[in-house]
Order: C-alpha cells, then sequence, then structure tokens
C-alpha cells in the first residue's frame, strides 16, 4: 500500500508564508533501503520536470548531519518517503524533526509519502522523531504532518502523485512575478486597488474597467490579478481569471460556450473540478450554500453584454450577498459602460496614456530602450502622435518598426495613414461589428465628419435630422467608448479617437469595394461627384 499526503505552513497558526528564493525545490528524506529502487525513480520523474532536488548523495565524504540539515533549510519543499524501517534510522528522525520545525518557523512546505506500509504502522508507539521532540509519528497521531491522503496502488501512480503535488505547492510559494513591459501601469494598479479595498470585508464589490479597444483594460485586469492573487490566498478566498467571455458567447446559439465558462468557473471555486458540475448542479441548496460562504476574488474579462454578466452570476447580479461572501471582489472589463451600470459597479475609465508613457512604450518595442535614440526621436514622436495614447497601437508599431533602416521609418511614417495595420484595426472594429445597423451608421457619420470640436447637444441635434432616438444613440456610443466625451467642459465636447476615425474609413472603403459606398471625403471623389451630377442636370 502507497499513500501521499500534503501539508502546508496553513497548518500552523503565525507562520508565514515563504517566497524563496531557494537553493533547492525539492529536498528528499528517506530510508536508504529504497535508495536504488522508489527513491531513484521519484529522483528521476522530479529531474525530468526540472525541479530542483536535492538527496544526499550530493553530499560529500565525510559530511555530517549538521550539513545535511543546513541544506533541508534551504529547500523549499520536503517530500518525506516513509518506508518499513524508516523510524528505526536516528538520523531520518532528525531530518524529520527539522522539517517539523521548519514548518512552525517559516513555512516550509511538506509532502509526506508514505511507501509499501500503513501510516498507522510507522512505529509510533515507541518511536519519536528526534531526542528533544518526543511526538510520536504514528498516523493520525503525527500532528505534523495532516491527513488528506491519496491512495494509490501502483508506483508510477504514486510517483506522478508526488510530481503533481511538489508543482502544486511550488506554484503556490512561488511569488507573482511583475508583468514586464507595462509602462504606465502601476498608477492604476493603485486606483483600482482603492476601489477594491481589500482589506474591507463588511461588503461585495464589483470593480468595472471600462474604455476604448486596445487601451488596456484586460492588462490592467491581469496586473491587478497577478498582484492581489497572494493576498486573496492569505485571507482564504478563492480566486479565478475567465479571460475572453465575449469572444465565446454566440448569442444563445448551439456554439455558446459560456456555460462552459460557468461550469469551469464554479467547480474551481467549488474545489470541484472532478464531479463534471452541470449548470443544473449549481442550482442546487447545498452548492449554493457552500458558495454562499465563499470569499472569492475573480475576474471576468470582455464582457460585452449584461446578460453574459447575469448567466455567469447565476442571476444574483444584483444581490450578490446571496452569492459570495462579504469581502468578495470581482473584477468586469468591459466596452460597454452599461454593463457595469446595470451591475451598479463603480467604474474605473482607463484612459489613453499620457505621451510621456506612449513615448516610452513605444521605444520598448521598437527599440528594446525607454527612450529612443537621438537620430529616432522625431521619428519615433510621429509614430506616438499616430497612435493617440493607444497602448496596442504604440505595441504592434513598435514591433513592426523593430530593427528596420532609417529610411524604412520614414517611408512608412509617410504613408502611414493609409497603410492599415489590421492587428489594430482588427480589434477597434469589434466594437463596431456588436452595433445595430442604425448605430452604425450613425457611427460612421460622426467618425468621419463630426469628430472634432462639437458639443454633445449640437451633435444630438444635428443627428435627430437623420436618426430616430439620437439623444439614447449618442449616448450609447459614448457607453461603447466609440465616442469621447469631455465631461470636464459644459458643452461635453465630442471627439473621435484618430484610430477610430481612421478604422471609420475603412468601413467606408469596403463598402465602396462592394458598390455600396455611402460617404465620400476626397476632394477629387467631390469633384467627380459633381461633375456626375452636373452632367445629369443638363442633360
Amino acid at each position: 500500500m502507497a499513500s501521499i499526503t500534503s501539508s502546508s505552513s496553513s497548518s500552523f497558526s503565525g507562520s508565514c508564508v515563504y517566497y524563496g528564493p531557494w537553493e533547492y525545490d525539492v529536498f528528499l528524506c528517506f530510508r536508504g533501503e529504497t535508495r536504488g529502487s522508489f527513491t531513484s525513480h521519484v529522483m528521476a520523474a522530479l529531474s525530468d520536470k526540472k525541479i530542483r532536488t536535492f538527496i544526499d548523495t550530493m553530499l560529500g565524504k565525510g559530511e555530517s548531519i549538521a550539513e545535511l540539515l543546513s541544506v533541508l533549510k534551504r529547500s523549499a519543499v520536503s517530500v518525506i518517503i516513509f518506508s518499513e524501517r524508516f523510524a528505526d534510522s536516528p538520523w531520518c528522525l532528525d531530518e524529520v524533526a527539522t522539517i517539523a520545525r521548519s514548518m512552525k518557523e517559516f513555512g516550509h512546505r511538506v509532502i509526506p509519502v508514505f511507501y509499501n506500509v500503513d501510516p498507522s504502522e510507522v512505529d509510533g508507539d515507541t518511536k519519536s522523531v528526534g531526542p528533544n521532540d518526543r511526538t510520536p509519528i504514528s498516523h493520525p497521531n503525527f500532528a505534523y504532518f495532516p491527513h488528506s491522503l491519496f491512495v494509490c496502488r501502483l508506483d508510477s501512480q504514486l510517483i506522478k502523485a508526488i510530481v503533481d503535488n511538489v508543482m502544486k505547492e511550488l506554484v503556490e510559494m512561488s511569488p507573482s512575478l511583475k508583468p514586464k513591459n507595462l509602462i504606465g501601469i502601476d498608477s492604476r494598479v493603485w486606483e483600482v486597488k482603492r476601489l477594491l479595498d481589500m482589506n474591507r470585508s463588511d461588503d461585495i464589490r464589483i470593480i468595472g474597467l471600462w474604455g476604448m479597444p486596445g487601451i488596456g483594460k484586460t492588462t490592467l485586469a491581469r496586473a491587478l490579478y497577478q498582484r492581489l492573487t497572494n493576498i486573496s490566498k492569505e485571507d482564504g478566498s478563492k480566486h479565478y481569471f475567465v479571460p475572453n467571455i465575449n469572444a465565446k458567447w454566440k448569442g444563445g446559439q448551439e456554439d455558446n460556450d459560456l456555460e462552459g465558462l460557468q461550469k469551469e468557473l464554479y467547480s474551481t471555486l467549488l474545489s470541484e473540478q472532478d464531479q463534471n458540475i452541470t449548470c443544473r448542479d449549481l442550482d442546487t441548496s447545498y452548492r449554493r450554500a457552500r458558495l454562499s460562504r465563499l470569499k472569492v476574488f475573480i475576474v471576468l474579462d470582455d464582457v460585452e453584454y449584461w446578460s453574459q454578466l447575469e448567466q455567469l452570476l447565476l442571476g444574483d447580479v444584483l444581490n450578490l450577498a446571496k452569492l459570495f461572501a462579504l469581502g468578495s471582489r470581482i473584477i468586469v472589463t468591459t466596452r460597454n459602460r452599461k454593463v457595469l451600470e446595470f451591475a451598479m459597479a463603480r467604474i474605473y475609465h482607463v484612459e489613453r496614456l499620457n505621451p510621456q508613457d506612449s513615448l516610452r512604450l513605444f521605444s520598448l518595442y521598437s527599440f528594446r530602450r525607454e527612450l529612443p535614440p537621438e537620430d529616432r526621436r522625431y521619428q519615433s514622436v510621429t509614430a506616438v502622435g499616430y497612435c493617440q495614447g493607444n497602448p496596442l497601437a504604440l505595441r504592434v508599431l513598435g514591433c513592426t518598426l523593430f530593427r528596420k533602416s532609417k529610411n524604412y521609418w520614414q517611408s512608412f511614417l509617410d504613408g502611414l495613414r493609409k497603410i492599415p495595420k489590421q492587428e489594430i484595426h482588427g480589434v477597434l472594429r469589434r466594437s463596431y461589428d456588436e452595433l445595430g445597423s442604425d448605430e452604425k451608421r450613425m457611427f460612421l457619420d460622426i467618425a468621419c465628419f463630426f469628430r472634432r470640436n462639437y458639443s454633445k447637444s449640437h451633435l444630438i441635434k444635428m443627428m435627430a435630422c437623420s436618426y430616430y432616438s439620437a439623444y439614447s444613440r449618442v449616448e450609447d456610443l459614448i457607453d461603447k467608448a466609440l465616442l469621447i466625451c469631455d465631461h470636464s467642459s459644459n458643452d461635453e465636447m465630442i471627439e473621435v479617437h484618430d484610430l477610430l476615425h481612421e478604422t471609420a474609413w475603412i468601413i467606408i472603403g469596403e463598402e465602396a469595394e462592394l458598390g455600396n459606398r455611402s460617404r465620400i471625403e476626397n476632394a477629387d471623389d467631390v469633384r467627380k461627384l459633381f461633375t456626375t451630377w452636373k452632367v445629369i442636370l443638363t442633360f
């Protein structure tokens, strides 16, 4: 019989989480009788996964137990292989005593393995873990190492379980790395953390990250998730990131994968990944009661419609206290402000980068440094001006110009507005494609002919000449981040981002190719049109 149990610092009050770095990932504690068989296979399996593992053969001849215990303290996780005669070795018992103290002192993680022996048979009635610690090593009285057994009949199954548990422990202990190339992210993270107020536990909050496509909503959400996940772990919160929700939602069609996301989310939160939870199962009072006792930290990325949010939150968007425990936090990214208003969320408007941060981000991708060289500074400023603070555009153009000659730069920038960048405009067009037919025509009208210095009230009057419900439609375009409204002025001036203006004309060009041209811009086209009219009128 072989079994494995996982223990961590959470078993002890007052212990701190160990964040490394450590010299070894795993310290193998075992009796020599398994060295040439089971333990060697465990060592090989860990090495195959590039897990740094210490085994006593790495010590030089004549090294004492003191050196061995010193290495143990510099290791992140101990794997103790209890075999039939393990407790007969004072050396092994000294190692176990040090492991137990390390668990108490600095959150050392331990994975006890019972190999070909029942835990109750490890001679706990007469043996101890060390000369100064008389705690017996029988199970379940071996208090250092709690239960949670995974019973395995075959060596191969047990070794796989050991490797899986080691990797799980190492991932949990490892601090999240600060994402690279995230210029201007720190101030945004700080502002959203204020809205989250993670230390407050008497309410449940939805925080909405709203802005135009490509502005960095998902990037900000991921940065927050990475930086706050360790905090949520410490207070017992369950955490999960649900990506690309709108891309997986097909408006109720057969290939709608939102139910799959729903099951994946809640099976993870409830730790029932192996139960194949169905949507009907989530409506049982048993699981709802368990959820209501869970404090969660989750991110719902790219929500376009309120119905998506309602389905993912099991119909309790307006009364989250029924769904999750107090102190829970939910981050939603969206291009549609109305989704957040529906959920009564605290809204954070993700705005474009300022010129300084834009130049730094562009330079990182075009030169792999935070400022451009002097002989490319003017050209870099030109490219940055085209992007209008949109991080997606800055990254795409930076990559396009990386390692290109100065002549290439000049040629490219001269024709920049005539060369559509598909990666940029493909993302921007997603918001347009979600509009209704009248909203699409209104957006194209505004983007092509009223893109600067029009007050909101005047623009609505202009649109009312051609469209019903002009007021609500203009408001919808603002809510969907297709129009920028400057609320700081009394007139609420409307603006269309340069990239959205350019996207609008690309769409017009596609219409013309299909014989559906509805708007003209070039002077030559205007002259041709009036010449045609003149011929028709003369005739």
